[in-house]
């Protein structure tokens, strides 16, 4: 049976395990420590310090990834302006021409 300081470590480091805070492996090595209140700065520091770089990281490659989707669809935004500002120049160049199709006189008596 686990002491109650067992199970509110147990608890404690399943959070900061679901938050993303620390690793597996971190909170295995915190657990004990926790429960025993041996606990110390820089026992938690690092860990937390690492998992929040981590996220730091994989935030800033989602950015990237977010920014290069953004200008290739810019690209091809820009791509259809020009095709529709050629369509548009071809149109104004094309020429009308006037051919008598056919002809009425009248007069008046």
């Amino acid at each position: 049976m686990k002491t109650p300081s067992q199970e509110l470590a147990k608890k404690i480091t399943e959070r900061l395990l679901s938050e993303g805070l620390i690793s597996a492996d971190a909170a295995k090595q915190i657990e004990p420590k926790l429960a025993e209140g041996k606990l110390r700065e820089e026992d938690w520091r690092l860990p937390i310090e690492l998992a929040g770089q981590k996220q730091v990281k994989a935030l800033e490659a989602q950015r990237s990834e977010k920014r290069r989707s953004l200008f290739d669809a810019q690209d091809k935004v820009d791509q259809q302006r020009d095709e529709l500002i050629r369509n548009i120049e071809g149109k104004l160049t094309q020429k009308a021409v006037l051919d008598k199709l056919f002809v009425i006189r009248w007069r008046l008596v």
